[in-house]
């Protein structure tokens, strides 16, 4: 199979925000915007990690265009920039859970 050029971008594309999502506390602020809109500060509240961690992550996933910001007076509001992204993280966390299932299951059947 011979993919255009297009589709050779798209996967390049698709590539770069798996790797994006592939850190965990990327991840995690991912999950936590799923909720609702956040500023670093909040960020750092919920997660605990260092201020410079989150303002480097939200930098990156800015830079990929997974996140949005807006200013509200002296604070910067991160957002998710598509609720597609919800719909990814649901399908791969469902997918992820059944692969779980799938193990327990084999253990279960090899006691």
């Amino acid at each position: 199979m011979e993919f255009s050029e297009t589709e050779m971008e798209l996967l390049e594309l698709q590539a770069d925000i798996l790797k994006m999502l592939a850190n965990p506390k990327r991840l995690a602020i991912v999950h936590i915007l799923r909720e609702q809109e956040r500023t670093v500060g909040e960020l750092i509240k919920i997660t605990g990690y260092p201020a410079a961690n989150i303002s480097q992550h939200l930098s990156l996933l800015k830079s990929k265009g997974l996140v949005v910001t807006r200013r509200e007076g002296t604070y910067i509001i991160y957002a998710l920039s598509s609720p597609k992204l919800d719909q990814a993280c649901d399908i791969m966390r469902e997918v992820l859970m059944e692969q779980l299932e799938h193990k327990r299951n084999l253990m279960a059947k090899a006691l």
